[in-house]
């Protein structure tokens, strides 16, 4: 799981999971990154945590709301494909691969054989110790990810097996969600600003790459790009905002969690209303020579820009947003509207839905393939008067996409906007990605284990698992300090009953 929010932190949005909750609240902008700032760790306290309570922050576990650098990763991961830095003579990966794992399952022949751990306990090989500051992190330890959460394949067998209360071990990355031969862009949660403001610097945030893409001292470099849509119909991202730069930019990721950039000069000129807006940050990968190499992938990371502290905010909360379909077959993608309770929460006005159509004639969408040009498709977003953002029962929206798309990774973007109770205007941007007839892009994301601790679970819903650490993070799985947690076995994620 992911062990930080808002990394790397010192920051008054920072958390580490496996920290005090109540000594980093009570001390905002101490803590950061690999034990940055002697913040005390989690530990046990009596079973409700009413008095003198020293267990860390709640957070997702896993499922709906899990907060990573891809948003499509739910905390689901599978043990049985390791090792994402080892390639052949053509530069293609080699994996290591166990109990029947080849590479050629699909993400939901994968869950079933990582969930069928849930119960039976993985049958080895166990995990190893995690060496701090190594780079890359042991082969054994890039463990790969599978995309979104499955009520039915995962949180359900969790249910049958766990209970809150219960303690359980987890495993511990920083967050980057890694892809080969790639570079990933670990984008601020939220932009946050007045109008006006600036010139200052803003929030900080990592870039990582895999091995190889550093060892061939490839470049990436940043900017700001203006969240223009329907070929420059609309645009999400205010005027009042200047372009910011990065520090640095132009640059070989580092190892480890990879290099820390801080965006500045941002600025916001007076007038504009307060609101959350949009603004992209891309990333283009460059061979060398540096600058001056030919380009080899663009990523875009969209981020929410907030104006004035709007508070009252709803989200878009996937079942997953990458979606395998065969070849001919329909594809649908499911997503609730939540909010949050008093002062954040949302209002009775409802949220408009869309899909980007990029140059395509109104009533078509864009799809975009992961490699030529982009194509027109056809899309059905369900619509309803009732799409007000709920804490309880959320209203469902699904997108349908009919078949008949060649095969091949496709990414469109969806959008939702609405103005809340306080009369300001808010804006969401979600892509996704439809895999037709393939596997969306085969194993090629993964995470780096950096550390096991021990969580007490502490509710398990229909989409989402949650609990708090009542432990620090060891790089032993079998530190005596973690017995806390017996295992049966390894499980999915690392995590067995108590």
């Amino acid at each position: 799981m992911n062990r930080y929010q808002d990394p790397p932190g010192p920051s008054t949005t920072f958390l580490d999971y496996s920290k005090q909750e109540t000594y980093q609240l009570a001390n905002p902008s101490v803590c950061g990154e690999d034990g940055a700032g002697g913040c005390p760790d989690a530990a046990e306290s009596d079973l409700a945590c009413t008095s003198a309570c020293l267990w860390g922050p709640e957070t997702v576990i896993t499922g709906q709301g899990y907060n990573s650098s891809d948003s499509d990763f739910r905390g689901f991961i599978a043990l049985d494909i390791r090792d994402f830095t080892t390639v052949n003579g053509s530069g293609d990966p080699v994996h290591e691969y166990y109990n029947g794992a080849n590479g050629a399952q699909n993400q939901n022949q994968l869950k079933d054989l990582q969930a069928s751990y849930m119960e039976e306990g993985y049958p080895g090989p166990n995990l190893v110790p995690y060496i701090p500051a190594s780079n890359p992190v042991q082969k054994s330890l890039q463990i790969a990810t599978m995309a979104g959460n499955s009520s039915g394949v995962l949180v359900t067998e969790f249910d049958k097996w766990y209970d809150p209360g219960q303690k359980i071990l987890v495993q511990f990355f920083d967050g980057q969600v890694r892809e080969i031969p790639d570079f990933t862009i670990n984008a601020p949660s939220v932009i946050s600003a007045a109008s006006p403001s600036g010139p200052v610097d803003g929030p900080t945030f990592r870039v990582g790459a895999n091995q190889k893409f550093r060892s061939s001292l490839d470049w990436v470099d940043l900017q700001m790009v203006r969240d223009e849509f329907d070929g420059g119909a609309g645009n999400d991202t205010p005027t009042a905002l200047h372009d910011f730069t990065f520090d640095p930019d132009g640059f070989t990721p580092a190892g480890g969690s990879g290099t820390q950039v801080e965006i500045e000069q941002l600025e916001i000129d007076g007038g504009l209303a307060s609101g959350i807006y949009s603004v992209i940050i891309e990333g283009i990968g460059y061979q060398p020579p540096n600058p001056g190499g030919s380009s080899l992938a663009t990523h875009r990371a969209w981020v929410p820009l907030n104006v004035g502290g709007v508070t009252r905010d709803f989200s878009m909360d996937f079942a997953a947003t990458t979606v395998e379909v065969g070849l001919g077959d329909p594809a649908t993608f499911t997503f609730t509207l939540t909010t949050g309770a008093s002062g954040s929460a949302w209002g009775t006005s409802a949220v408009s839905i869309a899909v980007d159509r990029g140059a395509c004639a109104v009533g078509n969408i864009e799809v975009v393939p992961v490699t030529g040009t982009a194509l027109c498709a056809v899309a059905t977003v369900s619509t309803s008067s009732d799409y007000v953002p709920k804490k309880n029962s959320p209203p469902t929206v699904t997108v349908a996409i009919p078949g008949g798309l060649a095969q091949g990774t496709y990414t469109l973007v969806l959008r939702g906007r609405g103005t809340n109770s306080d009369g300001q205007p808010v804006v969401h941007v979600q892509p996704l990605t439809l895999a037709v007839g393939t596997s969306a892009g085969g194993s090629t994301k993964y995470v780096n284990v950096q550390g096991y601790g021990v969580f007490i679970i502490t509710s398990v819903d229909t989409n989402v698992v949650r609990g708090r650490a009542i432990s620090a993070s060891f790089a032993d799985p079998a530190d005596p300090a973690l017995k806390l947690a017996r295992r049966a076995g390894l499980l999915p994620w690392e995590v067995a009953p108590y």
